[in-house]
């Protein structure tokens, strides 16, 4: 059964680290003395429902 689910094709190099990389990036950046804007993140909603209220 777990050898029907197992890739038989894995191939690793397909899979980039985007973390590692623009961390990286940064800490060039930083010895450089750049300055670096950080990139805005996904806002949160302010007001969020009781959802027992709600049910």
């Amino acid at each position: 059964m777990v050898e029907s689910l197992t890739i038989k094709d894995f191939d690793i190099s397909r899979y980039h680290d985007e973390y590692i990389k623009e961390l990286e990036e940064l800490i060039k950046a930083k010895a450089k003395g750049e300055v670096q804007v950080m990139k805005q993140t996904v806002k949160r909603p302010s007001h969020t429902q009781d959802l027992i209220a709600v049910l």
